[in-house]
């Protein structure tokens, strides 16, 4: 596909400048929806092309993602304000006045599928920016007005952002992984109308008085979690803090109890220690044959999605120590069990690049309902595994250290 020069200007502008990104997708995606203008702005294609930037890597897929998502809801807002205030009067300013077949075009549609067109409509080329200027005229409950704006932008946001992602990762990854995608937004969005139409029909038979008192109680609930969270997370940050404390010394790191802080919650023991370069136990691990791997890219992710994916090809899942994301990941597995092998994750302790805290975990490719496949992981003794020769660790009171480290 060749993109016209200003745009492909600004992808390269985006990929020198990618904290800019997110700042930019915002106000594309806010001004593509905006009814005065977005029939003006090539949104779609944008969009399509920031998706290969996050399939190539360079923006990162999440915060992408929650600035669409941002932008979408914020333009459908305003233009169902503006047809909420202006009325017909919206009409006649430019550049709508010079489009009056899509407006035609959004009234009938509209008039047919009610508040369902403000879901549907999002999807739907030119009529997309007039649709919620026109549930604005008509009076459409702003409340359930905003909760078809939520959804439709949720679904949207992936829809028009991932298959660029998708061919920014490889085209041959795309083939392989279109099927399910496909079925995975039909899904998603079913799931998505299916829960408007039913707040929609539970709104109509709700008095106002009480839809109030129901969003409070609701705020307040998600308030109150988001709290528990907080507090959560500062305990596992006071325990993180504690380990630091008690593991200043060699001989206190290696005999410390040490359990990983995955954010909020304490979870396995983590029982492997390692003092000494990096570089020094990487090589060790190289010689003894096993693979070192790479930074996953988002688009990685979207080996999931692979018909029957081996362990080799499944980018490992996130998992967090003390906030830090692992520094290295190590695997091995049996030439003739590829879906099943063993994983070592490791942490560098007290910022000091000297001390690495490890974990190690048995490997699996499962799969949720036949649709995604990723390693499943479960931590497991050092003393249970067979280690590959040359790289297995001796045991020091109750935990492990690699032979080839030095207090």
């Amino acid at each position: 596909m060749t993109l016209p020069a200003w745009l492909q200007a600004l992808i390269d502008w985006v990929a020198l400048h990618p904290e800019s990104a997110g700042v930019a997708i915002f106000i594309i995606s806010a001004v593509e929806s905006l009814a005065l203008i977005g029939i003006l702005i090539p949104g779609v294609l944008i969009l399509f092309a920031f998706g290969t930037l996050v399939g190539a890597g360079v923006l990162p897929v999440v915060p992408v993602l929650l600035w669409a998502f941002a932008g979408a809801v914020l333009g459908d807002q305003i233009s169902f304000w503006l047809g909420w205030n202006l009325k017909e009067r919206l009409w006649g300013i430019w550049p709508l006045s010079r489009y009056p077949q899509f407006v035609g075009k959004s009234e009938r549609f509209f008039n047919k599928y009610g508040a369902a067109s403000v879901f549907i409509g999002r999807f739907i080329g030119p009529i997309r920016p007039v649709i919620p200027a026109m549930a604005g005229m008509s009076n459409m409950p702003p409340l359930k007005f905003t909760l078809v704006n939520l959804s439709s932008a949720a679904l949207w946001s992936p829809a028009y952002l991932l298959p660029g992602a998708v061919l920014g990762a490889s085209m041959q990854v795309a083939g392989a992984v279109a099927a399910k995608m496909a079925l995975l937004m039909i899904l998603i969005g079913g799931l998505s109308y299916l829960w408007v139409w039913a707040s929609g029909r539970f709104l109509i038979r709700v008095p106002t008085a009480v839809q109030g008192t129901s969003i409070t109680l609701f705020t307040t609930a998600l308030i109150g979690v988001v709290l528990w969270m907080v507090l959560r997370s500062s305990s596992a940050q006071l325990a993180c803090d504690g380990y630091e404390t008690q593991s200043q010394t060699a001989d206190g790191f290696l005999s410390a109890s040490i359990s990983r802080q995955g954010g909020i919650v304490a979870s396995d023991d983590m029982p492997l220690r390692y003092i000494g370069p990096l570089e020094d136990l990487l090589e060790q691990a190289g010689e003894a044959g096993l693979d070192i791997l790479e930074p996953a890219k988002p688009a990685d992710y979207l080996r999931w999605l692979l018909p029957e994916p081996s362990l080799a090809e499944l980018t490992p899942r996130v998992r967090l120590h003390c906030y830090h994301r692992p520094a290295v990941i190590v695997r091995w597995s049996d030439d003739n069990a590829p879906q099943q092998g063993w994983q070592l994750r490791l942490w560098p302790q007290n910022g000091n690049p000297q001390y690495w805290l490890g974990q190690l975990e048995t490997l699996s490719v499962g799969n949720y309902w036949g649709l995604i496949s990723w390693p499943a992981t479960t931590a497991v003794s050092p003393a249970t595994v067979d280690w590959p020769s040359g790289f297995a660790p001796e045991p020091i009171e109750e935990n492990w250290q690699w032979i080839s480290a030095a207090p």
